[in-house]
């Protein structure tokens, strides 16, 4: 079961057309599970599983947490005052 309305960040025709095309694209429900694969290009394994699809003014944003992510297939970039960069190999 995905969010409820109330619940989505896909709250207006933007983000809607953002869900639309991330689902059908991507094949990602805005729920996560643990279940899902993230490849790079190169195949390298970049993360297994996600908790969910975020929709802002600015396009979509996998969200997972630091457990589902294979830090070994990262290298850390730039750090700004509220985020940290990384980049895979």
């Amino acid at each position: 079961h995905g969010p409820t309305e109330a619940e989505t960040t896909a709250d207006n025709f933007v983000r809607r057309k953002a869900k639309a095309r991330v689902e059908s694209r991507l094949q990602l429900a805005e729920a996560g599970t643990e279940a899902t694969r993230f490849f790079d290009k190169q195949g390298v394994l970049l993360a297994t599983g996600y908790q969910r699809v975020l929709y802002g003014d600015h396009g979509a944003y996998v969200e997972t947490t630091a457990e589902q992510v294979c830090w070994d297939a990262f290298v850390q970039g730039p750090q700004g005052e509220y985020y940290n960069v990384w980049k895979s190999t």
